[in-house]
């Protein structure tokens, strides 16, 4: 495990690397094909002065690219945390197949990249935390189809759509936080696989009665798969 600086030579067996890297690291200069076996990778960008500014007024809105992921032939496990106001970017809008576990926190991506992680084959844990820009989020058919738990906080998501009749198939947990302005949940299938629990924190009423009414529709369906729906006392 390294931090802040990475190491110049290459590490064959090396398999968690932490980085923490000052915002204006030119992410370019970082090769991650120095370790050949990485299986879980964290990249922590930390908002700091870049040598001649006497104050933060000119590290304002910093761009930072994520790049060279797809080096990592191994990687498991991703987790890219990125402080508030700066804006990510990557060089190539695509994950390695191989990826299992994805934290995204701070990102801002467009919407579209949501897409291109639906279509990760192995993909079973995903957190998003203010990781994407936009109000619809539109889940088509054949996402996801071996995610197992969902966490979103979002502050700008208004309207989650399923384009598809059983989404989510094997979906076992969903955590809904600070979703302030999401209108409700969609309809998640038959969900006849798995047992799914539904928490929200800091969620709006409307999301809270959707969700309660997917539960009673399954309940009335005389499924074995009625969902657990876990309210925190903090939703307004």
């Amino acid at each position: 495990m390294y931090m802040i600086d990475l190491p110049n030579m290459v590490k064959e067996h090396l398999q968690t690397l932490v980085c923490a890297m000052p915002i204006h690291f030119r992410q370019k200069e970082v090769y991650y094909c120095r370790f050949p076996s990485i299986r879980k990778l964290k990249v922590v960008y930390k908002d700091v002065l870049v040598p001649g500014c006497s104050d933060k007024r000119c590290c304002r809105n910093p761009i930072i690219i994520l790049a060279n992921f797809e080096d990592l032939l191994r990687l498991e496990t991703l987790t890219v945390m990125v402080p508030v106001g700066s804006i990510a970017l990557l060089e190539r809008v695509g994950f390695l197949s191989k990826l299992e576990k994805l934290k995204l926190s701070g990102t801002n991506f467009p919407m579209k990249v949501l897409t291109v992680i639906g279509q990760l084959p192995k993909l079973k844990v995903l957190k998003l935390e203010n990781a994407f820009y936009g109000r619809v989020w539109e889940v088509v058919e054949g996402g996801f189809p071996e995610l197992e738990k969902l966490e979103v906080e979002s502050r700008s998501l208004e309207q989650w759509v399923a384009n598809t009749s059983n989404p989510f198939p094997k979906l076992g947990t969903i955590l809904l936080k600070g979703c302030y302005s999401l209108e409700e949940i969609p309809p998640l299938g038959a969900m006849d696989k798995m047992f799914l629990a539904i928490k929200l924190e800091q969620c709006p009423p409307s999301v809270v009665t959707s969700a309660k009414r997917y539960q009673s529709e399954r309940r009335q369906h005389n499924s074995y798969c009625v969902p657990y729906v876990i309210v925190d006392r903090n939703n307004f």
